[in-house]
């Protein structure tokens, strides 16, 4: 959808499936739409006002912090369907609130699936402990670098690229791992 966006911005439309404004809206649509005749799962989870980890059962009640994108959200919030306007502003504002949640005080690191409320969490299906920082969470930091980067909603921002650069600094710049718990114990090479 964002990519979309950004075409229409910049080529304006075409027609059928060139009609970028059009293509990113049916896309926005279902992300917030899709269950409203009672069907399938929203994208976006309506009593959280985040990202869900898929919109499928068993996979609706929690959310991979890697897939919040406030900075989307926010370009979605001027850009996107009217109707939808402020639910994607709030989604943002959201997102921003949910990463100070989800990722450690001291190490910046923050977990590969969340509850919603930002604690690790452990999905059932999966053997790997994903409530620890693990191969999505490396895009958290580039999530809320590029939203502060963009918008500059929230000094927070600072705080946190001062708090994961200190602690990979630390860890050795040609010898830090790929996956830890998130107060910063290694868990694999």
């Amino acid at each position: 959808a964002m990519a979309l966006l950004f075409a229409w911005k910049r080529w304006g439309n075409g027609t059928g499936i060139f009609n970028y404004k059009d293509e990113a809206y049916a896309i926005l649509d279902a992300c917030l739409h899709q269950s409203d005749d009672g069907q399938g799962y929203n994208l976006i989870n309506k009593n959280s006002n985040q990202v869900v980890f898929c919109p499928t059962q068993g996979n609706y009640d929690f959310t991979d912090p890697s897939y919040h994108l406030p900075g989307f959200y926010e370009l979605f919030a001027l850009w996107g369907p009217e109707r939808d306007r402020s639910t994607w502003k709030t989604v943002a504002s959201t997102s921003r609130e949910f990463f100070k949640k989800a990722t450690n005080s001291t190490t910046g690191l923050g977990p590969d699936y969340a509850t919603f409320a930002g604690a690790g969490y452990h999905a059932s299906f999966s053997s790997d402990a994903h409530e620890d920082f693990r191969y999505d969470a490396w895009r958290i930091a580039q999530n809320i670098a590029f939203d502060y980067a963009w918008f500059a909603k929230d000094d927070w921002a600072k705080t946190h690229a001062d708090r994961i650069q200190d602690f990979f600094m630390k860890q050795g710049l040609s010898s830090y791992g790929n996956c830890f718990t998130l107060s910063g114990s290694r868990t694999s090479s």
